[in-house]
């Protein structure tokens, strides 16, 4: 039989790798909060320390866009509110995910255009804020004109876009633009009015 001390010391040892596998879960600990940003935005904050400069997806109603975290894993985004009570979930690479809510006060009419064939990229518009690689919104009517490539002459090119009143009563709607057939002589321009 082994004397009490020495079954005692081996349990009281027992613990410290659980305790530095804890803290190292602690700092892996991601943290997602929103809030209203005013005039119908809202801003999203993500810390994800072990995850640092990978590509996040957010998502909100009808809007999903990526965004890469930054070298220590933080991520601050205004994106337009689609809804009074803004449900935003965030998805990492690892599969890790969180929510977050925040109560919007009305703003002033917005239109987001998701990019699918037409990329944000071709686009220009004034004063548009862009979220991530592939979306832009703006405020009220605009005009935006889209630059085309000669090698895409003769397809449609499509994207989403997203209404939202005043009211934050959002509709989504497709938009596909026809370009004409072949031979183009040069770059080709498109204008187009989006807005209320």
């Amino acid at each position: 039989m082994r004397p009490a001390g020495i079954a005692l010391a081996a349990l009281v040892a027992l613990p410290a790798p659980f305790a530095a596998a804890q803290t190292a879960a602690d700092s892996c600990a991601v943290s997602f909060t929103a809030e209203d940003a005013d005039a119908g935005l809202v801003r999203a904050v993500l810390d994800a320390p072990c995850a640092a400069g990978t590509t996040v997806t957010l998502f909100h109603d009808a809007l999903t866009f990526q965004a890469k975290l930054d070298d220590v894993g933080h991520l601050t985004a205004l994106l337009p509110a689609l809804s009074p009570e803004a449900l935003l979930m965030a998805s990492l690479a690892d599969g890790t995910s969180a929510a977050a809510v925040a109560p919007v006060a009305a703003g002033p009419a917005r239109t987001i255009l998701i990019g699918d064939t037409m990329t944000p990229a071709m686009v220009k518009v004034d004063d548009a804020t862009q979220l991530g690689p592939d979306a832009m919104f703006w405020a009220g009517q605009r005009t935006l004109t889209v630059q085309l490539d000669p090698a895409d002459c003769g397809k449609t090119l499509t994207a989403t876009v997203i209404s939202v009143d005043s009211a934050l009563h959002s509709r989504v709607l497709p938009l596909d633009l026809a370009l004409p057939a072949c031979p183009v002589p040069g770059p080709l321009l498109a204008t187009l009015i989006l807005g209320d």
